[in-house]
């Protein structure tokens, strides 16, 4: 279960507008119902989305952002997709728990520690040289392999799970979510 401290999945099933907005665009995996909606709404209060923006542009590019945020344009379904803002859709509420259960399992395949180390190298590409790139990324791969590579390797040699997998289905995404209310 330690991937999903360093995967985040968020789940849209409504509203998701100004604030709403830029915290899905922070998450790392994007689910939505056909219904949800997105805006960049600040502006049509006055003010602008400073907090979230860059977010948003890191998510979708500044010409999408732009349209957004100019517009204050909503968006639901298959347009969220096609600009970034979904990674994938489930037909209502029912068939969103069965598919955030798919991407949970998906996610809980991956070793955690790797996890962690392949958003860490995500995160700073473009923000050093390649070099030292290549660099942080053979630093990274050697840790991995000294820590759960090892088991990855073996558990795939031996046609089996390793021991971080964790399955889940949609009845395990309702009764987290009842927990929650």
């Amino acid at each position: 279960m330690g991937a999903l401290l360093w995967v985040q999945v968020a789940v849209v099933e409504g509203a998701a507008m100004g604030g709403g907005m830029g915290l899905s665009r922070a998450a790392d995996i994007v689910l939505a119902t056909p219904d949800a909606r997105f805006a960049l709404s600040e502006t049509s209060l006055g003010i602008i989305a400073a907090q979230i923006a860059p977010f948003v542009v890191a998510r979708i590019g500044a010409a999408a952002t732009r349209r957004l945020g100019l517009s204050g344009e909503r968006v639901s379904g298959d347009t969220a997709v096609a600009l970034g803002l979904v990674d994938q859709l489930a037909g209502d509420g029912a068939a969103l728990d069965a598919l955030l259960a798919e991407w949970l399992t998906r996610i809980c395949r991956c070793g955690p520690q790797a996890n962690r180390a392949f958003k860490t190298l995500v995160a700073r590409t473009g923000q050093v040289e390649q070099g030292e790139q290549l660099d942080e990324a053979s630093h990274l791969f050697a840790q991995c392999m000294r820590s759960e590579g090892a088991e990855g390797i073996q558990a795939f040699r031996g046609k089996r799970d390793a021991a971080w997998v964790v399955r889940f289905d949609a009845a395990d995404v309702r009764a987290a979510q009842a927990t929650q209310d």
